[in-house]
């Protein structure tokens, strides 16, 4: 019934039933065709006043409507988005399904009734009564429990469902009710304590990563648009080793999305190989392997995306950690100056593996490019690179022997 060409064919077949019964042959052809006209006429404000039942009940039971949809030939709803919390919820849904298929009865037994006792001819009571047995249908149709082709279920299977699993319907319930919190969490203007808040009782994946990122951030120091890049930011410590590792096991899992591996895993990577790559070039220590396994996992997470500035920066990231400048500098050579995140990093990548290679004259080319880039772009703000990066490259020119490179990742 919710696709047109069964819809049709349904009303077809319910319009001959009437005529059949009344043996309305005496008519001719419009003892035949009017019923079925009338049928298909009536059918969409069928549709609405069972729709309308719907919402009526739903106003009556205080349950928040987030949305109605009237279609002909697709799935028509009235969608409700009440707190999971809520008393008395198997009631109040198991009310709210019956309300349209209690209005199609209704319908069909006012038909009926003035059908049976009103004057008027017999071609006129057999549309009438067409229509009843149409809203009668339509009614013990959308009682019986199914799903249709367009997934959703019918009044009837929400209402079994409600009765026989109420615990699983509010889970459901929690996953599809829109979090109040969630523009705060994505404008990153949620407090510390909500934030654990949010993720804790978070049951749909997407979101909770951008929480658990925001706190991984936020942990960290490095909350976009409020703190500088220090080197202190980059470690990762005890403080977010559990959120490092949900990311790193959900973000870069099989069931993360392509925002997820858009977004934050680039970020996964690039945060504490950076630290790193400051750590052995500042600090002469060889690279650690876990933080190498990390940057080529997420290498191969974005593997599949399309090729974009985040995907080889991780990359050119991965190469410098590994020894591999000269390879870092091919990746990122067709950049250009901007004031863009991404094109800065890379052009800072770039000046790194530029001053590892020993063209140091290069790199602070590619420096004095990126602060008139960002002067123009905001020339209130603040055009230096970030301490991180400044240090790597006064580390690399301070080397005795400049073209010595990067150790090699164990």
């Amino acid at each position: 019934m919710r696709r047109l060409a069964p819809l049709v064919i349904a009303i077809a077949f319910y319009g001959l039933l009437i005529p059949l019964g009344l043996a309305d042959i005496d008519h001719g052809p419009p003892g035949w065709v009017l019923p079925i006209v009338t049928a298909i006429g009536c059918a969409l404000p069928l549709i609405v006043a069972h729709e309308c039942g719907h919402l009526l009940a739903a106003l009556a039971l205080r349950l928040p409507v987030a949305g109605m949809r009237i279609r002909f030939s697709e799935a028509s709803f009235v969608r409700v988005s009440p707190s999971p919390s809520a008393p008395a919820l198997p009631v109040r849904f198991v009310l709210l399904h019956l309300a349209g298929p209690l209005t199609d009865a209704v319908l069909a037994i006012a038909l009926f009734r003035y059908a049976s006792h009103g004057e008027m001819p017999d071609l006129a009571r057999s549309c009438v009564l067409t229509v009843a047995l149409l809203s009668a249908v339509m009614g013990i149709g959308n009682l019986l429990p199914h799903r249709d082709r367009s997934g959703l279920h019918s009044d009837g299977a929400r209402i079994g469902a409600w009765i026989v699993r109420p615990g699983q319907q509010r889970q459901a319930l929690r996953r599809v009710t829109p979090n109040p919190m969630t523009p705060r969490v994505l404008d990153e203007t949620i407090t510390d304590a909500d934030l654990d808040a949010y993720i804790d009782a978070a049951a749909d994946l997407p979101h909770r990563a951008v929480a658990v990122f925001l706190r991984w951030r936020r942990t960290l120091g490095l909350v976009t648009g409020r703190t500088e890049a220090a080197v202190g930011n980059f470690t990762i410590g005890p403080a977010t080793a559990a959120d490092d590792e949900w990311l790193g096991t959900h973000v870069l899992g099989p069931g993360a999305t392509p925002a997820m591996l858009d977004v934050i895993a680039p970020m996964l990577a690039l945060i504490p190989g950076l630290g790193e790559l400051h750590r052995v070039t500042v600090g002469g220590a060889s690279a650690d392997p876990a933080i190498l396994a990390r940057v080529d996992k997420v290498r191969r997470a974005l593997a599949n995306r399309p090729d974009n500035m985040q995907r080889r920066l991780v990359a050119a990231l991965g190469d410098l950690l590994e020894g591999r400048a000269a390879q870092a500098r091919r990746r990122l050579a067709d950049v250009s100056p901007s004031a863009d995140t991404g094109v800065t990093w890379a052009l800072m990548l770039r000046a790194v593996a530029e001053s590892t290679l020993g063209d140091h004259a290069q790199a602070g080319r590619l420096v004095d490019a990126l602060r008139r880039a960002h002067a123009a772009a905001d020339p209130a703000g603040d055009s230096d690179p970030p301490q991180v990066v400044t240090e790597i490259l006064a580390a690399l020119r301070a080397a005795v022997s400049p073209g010595a490179g990067l150790p090699a990742g164990q």
